[in-house]
């Protein structure tokens, strides 16, 4: 295999089937080290090549490659990849209403994962729609706190504490620039975090 390909892992527990990307050769976010079976797939390359790109700070690049890959067949991660980096990419290029149409389809696909609804509320925030961002952050720090171990990491390496932190920072200023809007004072956002994983 090659070093550093990404490669998805399919971990067998029980019943259930848990699936994460992690770095072949290596152990990557969500990777059960007390499980009996795994079975590896790699991704498409085209997805790879897309997470890649945005990952680069590379949205336009991100975009047209997510957006070729979207009509092939994916695997479910595939299309979370994917759809996380329209979602993400389309915030950077100023896209807000594209970008909470992905972020949208993609809480439709995984809504139990506090980044995407990180990701949304970055939208909405650079979107204008202080409401809708506070809605989202209130979901995502419910949901960082109660986050399988494969969510508590993201690419960052940030610890759970660490991310329930930023989020109830972007809450609080979400809330301070409500309350400034209400009073007729304009208001800008401030993005703190942006999840790309």
């Amino acid at each position: 295999m090659v070093k550093g390909a990404l490669v998805l892992v399919l971990t067998m527990v029980g019943a259930a089937l848990v699936a994460a990307p992690a770095v072949a050769g290596g152990r990557g976010p969500g990777f059960d080290h007390g499980s009996r079976a795994t079975i590896k797939f790699a991704l498409s390359p085209l997805v790879v090549k897309a997470a890649r790109a945005l990952d680069d700070n590379k949205p336009l690049v991100a975009v047209r490659l997510a957006e070729q890959v979207l009509d092939t067949e994916l695997l479910y991660v595939e299309r979370v990849i994917v759809r996380n980096t329209l979602c993400v990419a389309r915030t950077l290029l100023h896209r807000y209403r594209q970008a909470i149409a992905a972020c949208n389809r993609l809480i439709r696909l995984a809504p139990a994962d506090w980044r995407f609804y990180n990701n949304r509320a970055n939208a909405w925030l650079q979107g204008g729609s202080i409401s809708r961002e506070i809605r989202d952050y209130r979901k995502a720090l419910r949901l960082a706190g109660r986050a399988p171990a494969r969510q508590q990491k993201p690419a960052g390496g940030e610890k759970t504490s660490r991310i329930r932190d930023i989020l109830g920072k972007n809450l609080a200023l979400a809330k301070k620039r409500q309350a400034l809007k209400l009073e007729g004072i304009p208001v800008g956002g401030t993005l703190r975090v942006a999840s790309r994983q």
